[in-house]
C-alpha cells in the first residue's frame, strides 16, 4: 500500500462519516443542506469504492475510531454540537453502502 493511496482512502471516510454527522445531527441545518450532504456523501462513497483493495478496506477497518474521533472534532467546531455520539454509530459497511443513510 502506498502513502498516497492510504491518504486518499483515509481522507474519503473522513469526509464520508464528516457528512453523516451533519445530515443526521444537525438539526438547524438539516432542512437547507440535507440533500447537499446526501449528494456528497454519495460523492464521496462512489469515489472510496473505486479506490479500495482488500488492504485498503482492512487498513480502514482498523483506523476507523481514529478516523471517527478526527471527525467528531471537526463537526464539533463546525456545528457546536455538544450531544454527539463519542464512538462511531455507524458499521464499516453501512459507511459504504451507497444507498444507506441514518433514519
Amino acid at each position: 500500500m502506498g502513502g498516497s493511496e492510504i491518504n486518499a482512502v483515509k481522507s474519503l471516510l473522513l469526509q464520508i462519516i464528516i457528512h453523516l454527522l451533519l445530515y443526521k445531527f444537525w438539526e438547524s441545518e438539516k432542512g437547507r443542506n440535507a440533500n447537499h450532504w446526501a449528494g456528497k456523501i454519495i460523492t464521496f462513497r462512489v469515489q472510496i469504492e473505486d479506490k479500495l483493495t482488500t488492504n485498503l478496506r482492512n487498513y480502514l477497518a482498523d483506523e476507523l475510531p481514529k478516523i471517527y474521533q478526527n471527525a467528531l472534532l471537526i463537526v464539533q467546531k463546525k456545528t457546536q454540537l455538544k450531544s454527539l455520539p463519542e464512538e462511531c454509530p455507524y458499521s464499516f459497511g453501512e459507511l459504504l453502502d451507497k444507498d444507506w443513510f441514518p433514519k
